[in-house]
C-alpha cells in the first residue's frame, strides 16, 4: 500500500510510511487513515486520557459488574442448556445469581456475564479448564479532537483544510491532497470503496455527511423487522451497538468530527472534502456516554463489519480514535479476526507524549510490574489498540501544521507507523457558538468594560473568580504552580490557541484569557 511521504515528520522517531509491516505484525495508533484508490491518507485526533497506574486495572474503566468469558467450546457455555438463543441480547438465569447473555448473534461460546461479587467469580473462571480466557467489560476513551468549529459549512471552508492543502506553514505539512486525488481511480458506484468509524455517534443529516453513508440495500427502513436476518433490525447505514438501536445519532460530536475528516462529501457547494470523498462510510456508535467506548460494543461492530465482507461488501479499513493502557484479549482477537478478513484497523498512537517503545506490558495482565517501570514513573507507557502485535494495525502519531509532533503525541520508531496531521482539524460540527459580553476586573483594580466572550458555554452565574496568573504565551513551561484553580492569562503568538487552552487546562486553570499583546494600529485593528 502506498502512503504519501508528506505525511511523514521530519524527526527521526517515525518509521517510513511505506513500512507498513516492520515488525511484521502490528501497527497503531491512526485515527482518520483510511484507503482512496490505493492511497492512505492519515489524520491524527487525540485527547488526554487517565493512565494506568502502579495498582491494579483501575475499575473507573470497567462497567460494573460484568465480565465477558469466551469458552472453549460452545457446549461449555452456561446458555448451551437453552435450545436457541436469540440474535440480540440473548440471555439465561440458568438457576443462579448471574444473568448470561450471548455477546454475539448465533454464538454461544462468547458469554457476558452479569450479578452482583462478579470480580470472585471472575478470579474462579480463571482457573476453569472450559474457559479459553475472562476479563471485566472494559471501557476505553475516545481520544479527543483539536478541531475548528463548523457550523453552516459552505465551499469556501476548503481553504480552513491546512491538513488538505497547506501554502502558509512548513513546506510539505499537508497531505497533498488534491496531487494525490488526480491520480486516484474513480470511484465504482456499484462497488464503492467501504470504511467503518467506530466511534461515538454520527450527525448523519448533516449536509456534508448525509450522502457519504453506506446503504444496507437489503434491509427495508422503519419497518421493525430484522430484513437481512444479521441479528439487527433496522440497520440501515449502520448500527449502535450499546442501545440496540439503528439510531446512531446523540449529543457526542466526536464520530461526525472523524466522519468529516474521512469521507465528507466534495464539491457539493458546502463545507469541506474529506480526505477521501469517494468513499462511502458505515456509523458504528459504542458510546457509553461522554468521552467512554465499549469494548463490548466495539466487538459486535468488528464482527457485524466481517459479516458484511462475507456478503461482499467492499469493506477495506476500519477508524479507531479510542484507546486505553489496557490489554484486552477479546479486543487482540477482534482485529486479529478483522486481519483475517482483510480489513486495515487504523488508530491513535494516544496522546499523553510517551515514547511507546520503552515499556510492554510483558504478561498482558494490566498490572505495572516493577521490572516494567522503565521510566520510574508509576505509570504502564503503553497505549491499546496501538501497542497490539498485529500486521493489519496501521498506528499513527499527529502533527501540527508546521510539519512538528503534537506536544501531546505519543511516538516510537518501533511501536508507531507514521504520522499525520492532527492538531486544529477543520470538520463537519454543527456546535452554535456563544457570545457574551462581559466586564473583566483584573487583580490590580483595572477594569476592561464590554469584553466579547466567545464560546464559552460552561460559564454559570453572573461572574467566574480567579487571580489571573500570567502564563507567558501558553508553551508547556510556562503555567507556575499558582495557576492551579485560577485563570491562565495567555498571550497571543507560536501557538494555537486549542493548544494554548489545552495546556492551561492541563496545569490546572479554572479558565483562560488569551490576549493581545501588540498596540493597535491608528484604524482600531488589531
Amino acid at each position: 500500500m502506498n502512503c504519501l511521504e508528506k505525511l511523514l515528520p521530519t524527526k527521526p522517531f517515525i518509521q517510513s510510511a511505506f513500512n507498513l509491516t516492520k515488525r511484521s505484525t502490528r501497527s497503531v495508533g491512526c485515527t482518520v487513515c483510511m484507503l482512496l484508490s490505493g492511497v492512505a491518507f492519515c489524520f491524527a485526533l487525540f485527547k488526554p486520557m487517565h493512565s494506568l497506574s502502579a495498582s491494579n486495572a483501575s475499575e473507573e474503566y470497567q462497567v460494573p459488574n460484568q465480565i465477558i468469558v469466551q469458552y472453549k467450546d460452545p457446549s461449555f457455555s452456561p446458555l448451551a442448556v437453552d435450545a436457541e438463543p436469540s440474535n440480540q441480547e440473548s440471555s439465561s438465569e440458568v438457576s443462579t445469581p448471574y444473568k448470561y447473555t450471548a455477546i454475539l448473534p448465533g454464538r454461544m461460546d462468547l458469554v457476558l456475564i452479569e450479578g452482583e461479587n462478579i470480580n470472585q467469580l471472575l478470579e474462579e473462571l480463571k482457573k476453569d479448564p472450559k474457559v479459553e480466557y475472562v476479563e471485566p467489560h472494559y471501557v476505553k476513551q475516545v481520544y479527543g479532537i483539536s478541531f475548528q468549529r463548523s457550523d453552516l459549512p459552505n465551499d469556501s471552508d476548503f481553504n480552513r483544510q491546512w491538513a488538505l492543502n497547506n501554502s502558509n506553514s512548513e513546506p510539505g505539512s499537508d497531505i497533498d491532497f488534491l496531487e494525490a486525488l488526480a491520480l486516484s481511480r474513480e470511484s465504482n458506484p456499484d462497488n464503492p470503496v467501504i470504511v467503518g468509524i467506530i466511534d461515538s455517534t454520527f450527525a448523519i443529516e448533516h449536509p456534508d455527511l448525509i450522502n457519504q453513508l453506506w446503504v444496507n440495500e437489503e434491509e427495508i427502513p422503519n419497518n421493525g423487522v430484522d430484513d437481512d436476518n444479521n441479528g439487527y433490525i433496522d440497520d440501515i447505514h449502520g448500527f449502535d451497538f450499546v442501545n440496540f438501536s439503528s439510531n446512531v445519532q446523540g449529543d457526542d460530536d466526536h464520530g461526525s468530527h472523524v466522519a468529516g475528516i474521512a469521507a465528507a462529501e466534495k464539491n457539493n457547494q458546502k463545507g469541506i472534502s474529506g480526505a477521501f470523498p469517494n468513499v462511502k462510510f458505515i456509523a458504528l456508535a459504542c458510546s457509553t456516554g461522554g468521552v467512554g467506548i465499549s469494548s463490548l460494543a466495539t466487538l459486535r461492530a468488528k464482527n457485524y463489519l466481517i459479516n458484511l465482507k462475507n456478503r461482499g461488501y467492499n469493506i477495506v479499513a476500519v477508524n479507531a480514535s479510542y484507546g486505553s493502557n489496557i490489554y484486552s484479549q477479546l479486543a487482540y482477537e477482534s482485529i486479529e479476526d478483522l486481519s483475517d478478513n482483510g480489513i486495515l484497523f487504523c488508530t491513535a498512537a494516544g496522546n499523553d507524549g510517551w515514547n511507546l517503545d520503552l515499556e510492554k506490558d510483558q504478561n498482558g495482565n494490566g498490572i505495572l510490574d516493577a521490572e516494567e517501570d522503565l521510566n520510574g514513573n508509576g505509570i504502564l507507557d503503553v497505549s491499546y489498540p496501538n501497542s497490539y502485535d498485529l500486521s493489519n494495525i496501521i498506528g499513527v502519531a499527529s502533527l501540527n501544521s508546521n510539519r512538528e509532533l503534537a506536544f501531546d503525541s505519543n511516538y516510537g520508531n518501533i511501536e508507531v507507523d507514521l504520522a499525520a496531521p492532527g492538531v486544529s482539524i477543520y470538520s463537519t460540527l454543527s456546535i452554535d457558538a456563544i457570545q457574551e459580553i462581559q466586564d473583566i476586573l483584573l487583580s490590580n483594580g483595572t477594569s476592561i468594560e464590554n469584553q466579547l466572550i466567545t464560546n464559552a458555554p460552561t460559564i454559570s452565574g453572573a461572574s467566574l473568580v480567579g487571580e489571573l496568573v500570567d502564563c507567558g504565551i501558553g508553551e508547556i513551561g510556562e503555567f507556575p504552580v499558582e495557576v492551579n484553580g485560577n485563570i491562565a492569562l495567555i498571550q497571543r503568538g507560536t501557538l494555537y490557541f486549542a493548544e494554548k487552552v489545552t495546556n492551561a487546562m492541563n496545569a490546572g486553570a479554572i479558565a483562560t484569557i488569551i490576549y493581545n499583546n501588540v498596540d493597535e494600529d491608528p484604524d482600531g485593528l488589531r
